[in-house]
């Protein structure tokens, strides 16, 4: 019953952890105001000069 009860408590704080990690990513990724970052995709092309 030990190694059960350990193992399920490293699965129930793997998750927490889990979910605080993604909570952060988003709040770090996208501001407080919801406003997705501007990423641009497309790489400037060397030949347009």
């Amino acid at each position: 019953m030990g190694l059960f009860g350990t193992l399920r408590s490293l699965v129930v704080y793997g998750f927490a952890l889990v979910g605080l990690a993604t909570i952060l990513f988003v709040l770090f990724s996208y501001g407080w105001d919801g406003g997705p970052p501007e990423v641009n995709l497309e790489s400037p092309d060397p030949e347009e000069d």
